[in-house]
């Protein structure tokens, strides 16, 4: 059970949900700003953000459970790099939750279309910030070796480098 990757298979939910985010939201406003929807289809808006916080922290958390394995095979520094930006993207996901809550609640009907707008903003500085996070991982796994972690010692995939012989070929080009 110990080597099942939970942490791999839970980050690719609140990153799908924070691409997802502003499409819905520009859908809702173009909908809302034609009449053909009311305030309170918002309501889907604000279950997207909570499921995007609460997965956000379960990778997080998955994250953390991971980590003290990785750091025998990985600086710790590039770790932490990786973890403060997840630190980051969920906080500010729990920011856009808490603004999609009280925009809902507090935003006057001649308003609404204009604090959605605010809010879609700031859902593509979300997507930038889960941009980062990912970015971090991938070095993690891909620069790093994270996966090496994972594997026997005569199953070591490197560190996503390859020799410069492999990397040439042997020379000979068939360009005619």
């Amino acid at each position: 059970m110990e080597n099942l990757l939970f942490h791999p298979a839970v980050v690719h939910l609140p990153i799908g949900i924070a691409i997802l985010l502003p499409f819905i939201t520009l859908l809702f406003i173009v909908l809302r700003w034609k009449g053909r929807m009311d305030n309170k289809c918002f309501s889907f808006i604000i279950i997207l953000h909570f499921l995007l916080s609460i997965s956000a922290y379960a990778a997080m958390a998955t994250g953390d459970k991971q980590e003290h394995r990785v750091e025998k095979v990985v600086e710790k520094k590039h770790i932490k790099e990786h973890e403060e930006r997840a630190e980051s993207f969920f906080i500010f996901s729990i920011i856009l939750l808490a603004t999609s809550f009280a925009l809902y609640f507090t935003a006057q009907k001649n308003y609404f279309i204009s604090a959605t707008s605010a809010l879609l903003l700031l859902q593509f500085i979300l997507l930038f910030l889960g941009y980062r996070v990912g970015e971090a991982g991938g070095d993690l796994v891909y620069k790093y070796g994270a996966a090496n972690a994972y594997l026997s010692p005569t199953q070591n995939i490197g560190t996503g480098t390859m020799p410069p012989s492999e990397n040439l070929g042997n020379g000979d080009h068939d360009d005619d």
